[in-house]
């Protein structure tokens, strides 16, 4: 009967894991995020600090304590998320600020706005993983199976350009979108390089020990999609609910390339299709 009762307990860990890590995740990407003002937290430097320290120092106890030490990695991707979100609060676009002065067009500025997030961002991201020594396979940054992610990859990205630059070209001249597309390309490829890194590749392998691989990628998409819901750039309740829908739905798709494919590469690649479809055809190239 004891027995009986710890495999029944076992059935509610990945359960309980859920709410513990999504609870973490909420804490970084919901009230500790950036590019969104909607709770007193999103505008205060103390909030992520303390949150920075609180995931360093549980880092910490699990590498030095036999017993927690499983749970390390886990919390230590924790940290680098709220480090990487503080890091980027700090510095803002002070990396890139004497280059604004050389461009003129708005999307040019939104990707040097995108660039110095990067910097602050994946930079670290990366950094961070092989200063403790951890191998960048562990962030999915590896070949995997190349024929698979070019084919996943490829296609979906054309599919959204073409899409995108068709309907571009119904707000806009043929002139202006082929003007601002290098500065929109840009945009789109280092934005997808460093979500992706930053939701998905920080977490999924971590999580997947706990969690399995199914609950990994719908955890890493839920936690994705929740501050698109806030985003300033969409009005309306409705289209909130809607933005969170679509955002969810490609959040788990990029999870699922990133698994089928053994690579982070197919999800940027796809990423950065649908990213550049939604600036082609209802962002910065739409009037002109």
């Amino acid at each position: 009967m004891e027995e009986d009762g710890n495999f029944h307990n076992q059935k509610f860990y990945p359960l309980i894991y859920f709410t513990i890590f999504f609870i973490c995740g909420i804490s970084i990407f919901l009230f500790g995020f950036n590019f969104i003002s909607t709770f007193l937290t999103n505008d205060s430097i103390i909030y992520r600090i303390i949150l920075t320290a609180l995931f360093f120092t549980f880092t910490l106890i699990c590498y030095l304590q036999e017993q927690l030490k499983k749970y390390w990695q886990v919390s230590f991707s924790f940290f680098v998320a709220s480090f990487v979100t503080l890091l980027n609060w700090i510095i803002r676009d002070l990396p890139v600020k004497f280059l604004y002065e050389y461009v003129t067009l708005v999307e040019a500025q939104w990707m040097l706005d995108k660039l110095s997030q990067f910097i602050a961002i994946g930079i670290p991201i990366l950094l961070l993983a092989l200063f403790y020594k951890d191998k960048l396979s562990a962030l999915y940054i590896q070949k995997g199976r190349p024929k698979l992610l070019i084919i996943i990859g490829l296609s979906t990205f054309i599919f959204f350009v073409v899409s995108g630059f068709l309907l571009s070209l119904q707000k806009s001249s043929m002139e202006k979108t082929f003007a601002v597309f290098p500065w929109l390309f840009a945009f789109s490829a280092l934005n997808a390089l460093m979500e992706e890194l930053w939701f998905r590749g920080l977490f999924l392998k971590k999580f997947e020990p706990f969690l399995g691989m199914h609950l990994s990628i719908l955890l890493t998409s839920i936690i994705f999609s929740i501050p698109h819901f806030f985003a300033r750039y969409i009005s309306g309740i409705g289209m909130s609910f809607m933005f969170f829908a679509l955002v969810f739905s490609l959040g788990m798709a990029s999870g699922y390339i990133i698994y089928r494919t053994q690579s982070i590469w197919g999800a940027v690649i796809f990423h950065a299709g649908y990213d550049l479809f939604y600036a082609l055809a209802f962002g910065f190239a739409s009037t002109g």
